[in-house]
């Protein structure tokens, strides 16, 4: 099952094609032209026999809406190397081109630079001198972006926070994600939305910071977004009682979705839990376990493979 971590910015490039054209650009990938639309295409890759090739996310590069594509960005979002990769991405590019008639690009998201080296590799495909040369975007690649008044789209300013918030800069580069949004996303839903998530892919300690850094940042908020959130906390009566108590309540709030969200899961894959595993997840008061639990949830064959400690 698709995790958060995998799908969010996935979901950024559906909300925002333009945003595939960047990740390309900062994989060191050909330059799109500003005049150029951009449509999202099917993600179906696969050829016309009973192997099926799917592709996270496909962006089509367009000089004129009703035209011929320019070119497409295959975009793949990777949490962890997987060598079967380095069979399935040719094809890819491969099958995109033979469909659309125009050359496809495939670039690879990372959040981890160990997992971003690994991508990054030259694949042979048989004939002398022929390679897919897999383009990587990792943190090192995605800007870190400290200075809100240089964000034109709010997006980058996200992924920004996403990857570099638990980096030396983290304060910085959320303080810029956090004012450009501000500026750019008048929609408070969508604002809270992209908050919500780069929040919740973040350590412990970071998504503290964060918390801390939106609740608390000025006396008085130097945005129109911290006043929506404080007229909100006082409409919903959370500005009230001892601090200790809102920190204690929030904390066991996270452990019960944390919860939730491993039976869930395992529940979906088909993995019966047992009452004595289910009592060990009720009683587990350890977020980064349940974490663990959740990542092998998503892969695992066997309830005793997520147990498995």
């Amino acid at each position: 099952m698709p995790t958060r971590e995998h799908e969010f910015p996935l979901a950024l490039i559906e909300e925002d094609p333009p945003l595939a054209a960047r990740l390309l650009h900062w994989a060191g990938g050909p330059a799109i032209s500003p005049n150029a639309r951009f449509r999202l295409e099917s993600a179906d890759l696969s050829e016309f026999d009973p192997t099926e090739y799917r592709a996270d996310r496909v962006v089509g590069v367009y000089a004129n809406a009703d035209g011929h594509p320019e070119c497409g960005v295959i975009v793949e979002s990777q949490r962890r190397h997987d060598p079967d990769k380095f069979w399935s991405w040719p094809a890819y590019v491969a099958n995109f081109r033979a469909r659309r008639r125009c050359e496809g690009y495939l670039v690879v998201l990372c959040y981890d630079e160990k997992v971003a080296e690994r991508c990054r590799m030259r694949i042979p495909l048989g004939n002398p001198g022929s390679y897919l040369y897999v383009l990587v975007v990792g943190p090192g690649e995605i800007p870190l972006i400290t200075d809100p008044d240089e964000v034109e789209d709010p997006l980058d300013a996200v992924l920004s926070t996403l990857v570099h918030a638990a980096g030396p800069h983290g304060r910085d580069v959320a303080e810029a994600m956090l004012d450009a949004l501000a500026r750019l996303v008048p929609d408070g839903d969508r604002r809270k939305t992209y908050i919500d998530n780069v929040t919740a892919l973040q350590s412990d300690d970071v998504r503290s910071m964060l918390e801390e850094l939106m609740m608390t940042r000025d006396t008085e908020p130097k945005t129109q977004l911290f006043k929506d959130w404080k007229d909100e906390g006082k409409a919903e009566g959370r500005a009230e009682g001892k601090a200790e108590g809102r920190v204690e309540g929030k904390a066991e709030g996270k452990l019960e979705e944390s919860r939730q969200l491993l039976l869930d899961l395992m529940d979906a894959r088909g993995l019966r839990v047992d009452d004595a595993r289910r009592e060990l997840v009720e009683a587990c008061a350890d977020r980064e376990r349940l974490h663990a639990w959740c990542l092998r949830a998503a892969v695992a064959s066997s309830v005793d493979e997520v147990f498995a400690d």
